[in-house]
């Protein structure tokens, strides 16, 4: 909120901890956060073993349509629950490995902003529904990685502001404030400049008068044998401007 030039928010420390900057690696892993990265990662697949259990049990008592929504979602890891169980530890250890696009980042960094890593489609050895689950797998940590993570971090800030009595309309943009300040910046600049080629013209005409002066004295000299004394008098050429 800092860098978009927002009212009320007068520093880049993160109004959580107030110990770091706020920036996008700081709002993953502040110590505030209820879960990091690997702990969403592993409540994932251990939410959708106990959603199987659960619907093993909700066969004979008929669970609720919110168990049946949440079904119908894991629908293909339930019908291949061996290759799941097979594959959801090279899923784990695939994302702690070492990025290639990220620099000094794990895999999971890659998760986070959305970027399916294609070599993910080679865990499970090609079994059945191997590729589909790993893609839902990805798709069900993203998702826990903005509600347990991202959403909560919003939710604890609009508490804080509301504490410290900051309301939506201060926290307005200096949309006008700050296109004034660019507005004078450049007009000091623009003004800066034509300075500048104003005072190297007059450089530039200083220098063509003195060397007609002064060629013509030079010719009086040469013509006469003598030395020109008539300086003052000589005729001055000024130029037009360009």
């Amino acid at each position: 909120m800092f860098t978009l030039l927002t009212n009320k928010i007068e520093t880049p420390t993160c109004p959580r901890c107030e110990e770091a900057e706020e920036t996008w690696d700081h709002i993953w892993t502040c110590n505030q956060n209820e879960f990091n990265i690997k702990d969403v990662i592993e409540n994932t697949i251990i939410e959708i073993e106990k959603n199987y259990i659960t619907k093993g049990q909700s066969h004979e008592t008929e669970e609720n349509n919110i168990q049946q929504n949440d079904d119908d979602v894991l629908k293909i890891i339930f019908e291949n629950i061996e290759t799941f169980n097979e594959l959801k530890v090279e899923f784990v250890l695939f994302l702690d490995n070492k990025s290639v696009i990220l620099p000094n980042k794990k895999r999971y960094w890659e998760l986070l902003r959305g970027i399916y890593n294609k070599n993910l489609n080679n865990l499970g050895k090609n079994k059945k529904g191997s590729k589909a689950i790993t893609r839902k797998l990805w798709e069900l940590c993203y998702d826990n990685m903005k509600k347990e993570i991202w959403h909560k971090r919003i939710e604890r800030t609009i508490e804080i502001e509301k504490a410290e009595g900051i309301t939506k309309g201060d926290k307005r943009k200096r949309k006008r404030e700050d296109k004034t300040e660019k507005n004078q910046e450049t007009t000091t600049k623009k003004q800066k400049h034509n300075k500048n080629i104003e005072n190297i013209k007059k450089q530039e005409q200083r220098q063509i008068i003195k060397l007609v002066t002064y060629e013509r004295s030079i010719g009086r000299s040469l013509d006469t044998g003598r030395k020109d004394e008539r300086w003052n008098t000589i005729q001055k050429l000024i130029p037009l401007d360009k």
